[in-house]
């Protein structure tokens, strides 16, 4: 297929311009061609796209040297053949060191496709290697930029002809405190900068086998003597002989990365001690659970059949969450099932009346209800009590957007009390001066009760800020302002043997679990302590936990009052020993919670003897 050309002929004879044509057309081009014979006409043609310049070396008004000048002033890569009779040896080679790419004589045209192809393919060649020093070039711009903005440290080390940095990067200075124009300075500056200790590493390193196959980490000494970690990462260059000449790498500083690992080995060593210490006391426990397997079979069995329940309601009274223990108070299989309804809804109309009133009471009012006792419908559809407090729930601009329940079955202790009204005379007569003990209890434990408030709590956990409400506050027996705001602050405030337990239990919970329920023991500003029943929801975000919000209560009294009511049920069948155990058992917790204990000695008492509790015993 001929090839196209875009040719400027610069003759003054027109037969001859033709004839050149012709010669393109034999040779399998097709010429879109234009004559000139002018310098004017010449410069005028310059400014259009051309391929070839095909100019006579004599003319009239103009000169093909001319020509040859003018192009190369303007700096354009076009081919040019001088084509002339007359042009001498000595002038063609001055033109084509001044030049041109070739001459052809005009008796022997033979050689004009070929020159014309050569022509081409030289600029064609000449082109591409521009291209590729232009490419060249802005990689090596790129490069540069890369590296000047790098935070690792990016250099060169010569070792022929002269040892020595011939690159090193802005981070330098950073990184090390010497600036790369000291590292110019002294060749040996890279082996100063190694910790003392750790320069044989550097020998073993360039003088093993494989050596640049791994990355290698040093110390280095900082200018201002501070010493940091660093990972180099090296390249060789050799010779065509295979001789080592250079090493080009990069030095990044791991000092935080070493910290870190350190610091995760203390704390695996840490964990790893804490395990023993918990295997330990797993031993311990388990030893004590044999001989009082029955006393805690007892104790697992009210816990689990003794829980609160808990729910959230919105403005309009309608149920909004509901836990097991509230979804089995009200009879049915599921939350589902009671979610979206009101207590009209789920209990008998008396019931919900009286229900309804303190929502609305607590909705319009703001204020809170607390530790009220009300009759409830139990699972087996028979009246109950419950201990039920009620408190606003606002939303962050302050308004109420619905309200929190708690409810506590004291159905058992009622019962207990109806039972001990009831006790047969004799019993009555040998435990007077005790029932009226445990009555002043009681009445102590109501009290406390009723003055129970509960509390709320918001952690932001990424900023560690902890903020409690005042009845937080009053529960930890605190003035508002006299605690710091941390999560460190309420670890400080655990009792100490709960510590360990409860962060562990919160730690676990904040990874991934959507809310945390718990017992706690805390310390009191006056030394004393007391137990608190906590209930947290957990937000996360990007997987991450962010934020606790929960509530918290005073269950010391519970704690009493289940003590009592086992010691209850033991009047009831006549186990007066074990009346007496359970009697120094709430002395033993009254004075753990930095509380008189109640009940004074047995040995103590008027009407009962050491032979009485020997007997009693066997």
């Amino acid at each position: 297929m001929p090839v196209s050309l875009r040719v400027l002929i610069v003759e003054d004879n027109p037969d001859d311009a033709e004839l050149l044509a012709l010669h393109l057309v034999k040779e399998d081009f097709q010429p879109d061609w234009r004559r000139v014979e002018t310098e004017s006409d010449y410069l005028t043609a310059l400014e259009t796209p051309l391929d070839l310049i095909l100019s006579d070396w004599s003319l009239p008004r103009f000169s093909g040297l001319r020509a040859l000048q003018l192009l190369r002033e303007r700096q354009l890569d076009i081919p040019f053949i001088i084509i002339s009779g007359s042009i001498g040896e000595e002038a063609a080679i001055d033109a084509l060191r001044q030049g041109a790419d070739d001459y052809v004589l005009k008796d022997r045209p033979a050689r004009l496709g070929s020159a014309i192809r050569r022509a081409l393919e030289d600029r064609r060649l000449r082109q591409e290697r521009k291209q590729a020093e232009a490419a060249l070039r802005e990689s090596e711009a790129r490069f540069r930029r890369l590296a000047e903005n790098a935070q690792d440290l990016i250099y060169r080390y010569e070792f022929v002809p002269r040892r020595g940095f011939t690159y090193v990067s802005p981070a330098a200075t950073l990184i090390t405190g010497y600036t790369p124009e000291e590292h110019y300075a002294d060749p040996d500056l890279g082996r100063k900068l190694v910790y003392p200790e750790d320069r044989p590493l550097l020998e073993q390193y360039f003088q093993g086998g494989g050596v640049f196959r791994e990355p290698l980490v040093l110390r280095w000494l900082r200018k201002d003597g501070r010493i940091i970690w660093t990972e180099q990462r090296n390249v060789p260059i050799y010779d065509a002989a295979g001789n080592l000449i250079a090493i080009e790498g990069v030095a990044r500083d791991i000092t935080e990365r070493k910290q870190q690992e350190v610091e995760l080995q203390r704390l695996l060593a840490e964990a790893e001690q804490s395990r023993r210490i918990l295997l330990s006391v797993v031993e311990d426990q388990r030893r004590t659970e044999e001989a009082l397997a029955a006393e805690r079979t007892l104790l697992r069995t009210l816990v689990d059949h003794l829980p609160d329940a808990v729910y959230v309601k919105d403005v309009a009274t309608r149920k909004l969450l509901a836990n097991p223990a509230d979804v089995r108070n009200i009879g049915v299989a599921s939350e589902a099932e009671v979610l979206g309804k009101t207590d009209f809804d789920l209990f008998p109309h008396e019931l919900a009346e009286a229900y309804y009133a303190d929502d609305r009471y607590v909705l319009q009012a703001g204020q809170p209800i607390l530790n009220r006792e009300e009759r409830i419908m139990r699972p087996d559809r028979v009246l109950g009590w419950q201990l039920t407090s009620k408190v606003p729930l606002r939303d962050g601009a302050g308004n109420i957007v619905g309200l929190i329940g708690i409810g506590h079955d004291i159905t058992a202790r009622k019962q207990a009390e109806e039972a001990l009204r009831t006790l047969n005379e004799e019993l009555e007569a040998r435990i007077a001066q005790r029932t009226a003990e445990l009555a002043r209890a009681s009445e102590r434990l109501e009290l406390a009760t009723r003055a129970a408030g509960i509390g709320i709590w918001d952690w932001d956990i990424r900023e560690d800020r902890l903020v409690w409400d005042e009845t937080t506050l009053h529960l930890l027996g605190v003035s508002a302002g006299a605690l710091t705001g941390n999560y460190a602050t309420f670890l400080g405030r655990l009792h100490p043997d709960d510590v360990d337990r409860v962060n562990r239990a919160i730690q676990n919970a904040l990874r991934g679990a959507t809310g945390y329920s718990d017992e706690l023991r805390m310390l009191k500003a006056d030394g004393t302590s007391s137990y608190l029943q906590t209930v947290a929801s957990i937000t996360y975000e990007q997987g991450q936990a962010v934020r606790m919000i929960g509530v918290v209560w005073d269950i010391t009294a519970r704690k009493q009052a289940e003590l009592e009511l086992r010691m209850f049920n033991e009047l009831m069948v006549g186990r007066e020993a074990r009346i007496i155990e359970l009697k120094e058992e709430v002395n033993r917790l009254s004075i753990e919670l930095g509380r008189p204990a109640p009940y004074p000695p047995v040995w103590e008492t008027s009407d009962v003897t050491l032979e009485d509790l020997t007997a009693a015993a066997k």
